[in-house]
């Protein structure tokens, strides 16, 4: 198995390289975003991955104390500068609202920002909280920035998706030729993320290479297939179950996502075979994969979900008052409530319960709601105009969503948040900008004026039958 061929594994990313750069043509034109509007990808990618820049592993009270690392600064610099570019186009083109409703990228980090007032760590809650909302204006700026140019939007979400495959493709690279910052013989870049924070970048990517396909990634059938086997090693390689039962639920979905709300056989034949071929892999190399998935672990620590089910036990059990319940500790709080009971949680290592310890049920409730109404359209397939992006997407939401199950990174500024906010402006309905005032008032002016009219014709019609 490649788990066991390091040298090989390099070899053939190497290979991968060097065999996609010789025949990608020269006049290809891989990004479609027109100028000048190219810098907008270039910003979501930047968000997408700045985050993940952890060369030292540090204190988790340290950075709740208000210590700034050199990765924190560069983290926070580059939210401040994507702020002030939200500020400053906003102002100079004086972007009106559009029809579409933007409280489920805004609505539950202004009340993570609010609870700051009453969190036990203010300046991190207050701090974190405004890097979500930096991101949520941002999707509020493309929406409007949208309204005003049809087709806008599809091509700065098929650019920037494009550019993180291969952003991630050079990353996994670098981690595997470079493996000083392997934890326990696990994959992780150099720049120190967790296995898990990797895994579900690199889960992501490789759906979005299978479901999205070629017209996703604009590159040759060959060098396309060895970038879906490429990510598959990685995955693999970086032995996070929970990152390849959400990956490979992603994928088993798809199929449905494209084709099963009108083609039967899509419904009735591609998950039973799929079934079936996993069933043949399970009695064929059952000893292998049970040794894998186990990583030397008890059976015990498999029960817990290497003693999540304990930490969740304990987070939910601080919440000891109907105020506690209701407004939580402040978003962000799980970072000093946990550390103190279990040594290795910086965080609640579950979405849901990192929102209900930090922002009590209301923000959790709005939370979820928000995602809930993203995850509706994102499977429905029906906002995409190409039904194979609609059903990558559909994918990549319920890889987060199940990846939120054992990662409270879906609700935590970086990679997981900054997708699922860009999946919410890709599968937001189609817009234009929302009516004026005095639009409004035209329009019922001319309304009232017509019915005016209306009565008159059909009282002279009237008049005239009688005669």
């Amino acid at each position: 198995m490649a788990i066991y061929s390091l040298p090989l594994a390099e070899a053939f990313a190497l290979a991968f390289l060097s065999v996609g750069f010789a025949l990608l043509p020269g006049r290809t034109r891989i990004f479609k975003t027109p100028y000048p509007f190219r810098w907008i990808p270039v910003v979501w990618l930047v968000l997408l991955f700045v985050s993940n820049i952890k060369f030292q592993k540090r204190d988790p009270l340290s950075a709740a104390s208000g210590t700034l690392s050199g990765e924190n600064a560069i983290e926070l610099t580059a939210y401040l500068l994507v702020a002030l570019v939200v500020v400053g186009v906003w102002y100079h083109l004086r972007l009106k609202k559009t029809a579409v409703s933007e409280w489920p990228v805004i609505a539950w980090p202004l009340f993570a920002v609010a609870s700051a007032s009453w969190s036990i760590i203010p300046l991190f809650t207050f701090v974190r909280a405004a890097q979500l909302v930096v991101v949520g204006s941002f999707a509020a700026l493309c929406l409007r920035l949208a309204g005003r140019n049809a087709g806008l939007r599809s091509t700065i979400v098929q650019d920037t998706l494009r550019a993180f495959v291969f952003v991630t493709a050079v990353m996994s690279l670098w981690g595997l030729l470079d493996r000083s910052a392997w934890q326990s013989n696990r994959f992780v870049w150099p720049t120190g993320a967790h296995p898990i924070a990797v895994g579900i970048v690199v889960g992501a990517a490789l759906l979005l290479v299978v479901v999205g396909g070629r017209p996703l990634t604009r590159l040759p059938l060959s060098v396309h297939s060895l970038l879906v086997m490429f990510f598959a090693l990685i995955l693999v390689l970086g032995q996070n179950r929970s990152i390849l039962i959400s990956t490979s639920v992603g994928l088993l979905a798809s199929p449905w996502l494209t084709e099963g709300r009108r083609k039967y056989a899509a419904r009735l034949f591609v998950f039973p075979t799929l079934l079936y071929g996993a069933f043949v892999i399970a009695l064929f190399a059952g000893q292998r994969i049970t040794e894998y998935l186990m990583r030397g672990e008890s059976a015990r620590s498999l029960e817990t979900l290497t003693g999540r089910t304990d930490l969740w036990s304990s987070a939910l059990g601080q919440l000891s008052s109907p105020g506690q319940w209701l407004h939580g500790f402040g978003y962000g709080s799980p970072r000093v409530i946990l550390f103190s009971l279990f040594a290795w949680a910086g965080q609640a290592h579950n979405a849901l319960i990192e929102l209900l310890l930090g922002l009590g049920v209301i923000g959790a409730g709005v939370a979820l709601v928000s995602i809930a109404k993203v995850g509706y359209r994102a499977l429905s397939v029906k906002h995409a105009s190409d039904r194979l992006m609609g059903a990558a997407e559909g994918a990549v939401f319920i890889h987060l969503a199940i990846a939120g199950v054992v990662e409270a990174s879906l609700v935590q500024p970086g990679f997981s948040f900054v997708l699922l906010t860009l999946l919410f402006l890709s599968v937001s309905p189609p817009h234009s900008v929302a009516p004026t005032r005095s639009t409004r008032k035209l329009s019922a002016s001319v309304s009232r004026s017509s019915e005016r009219v209306g009565r008159k014709d059909r009282g002279v019609a009237s008049q005239g039958a009688f005669e």
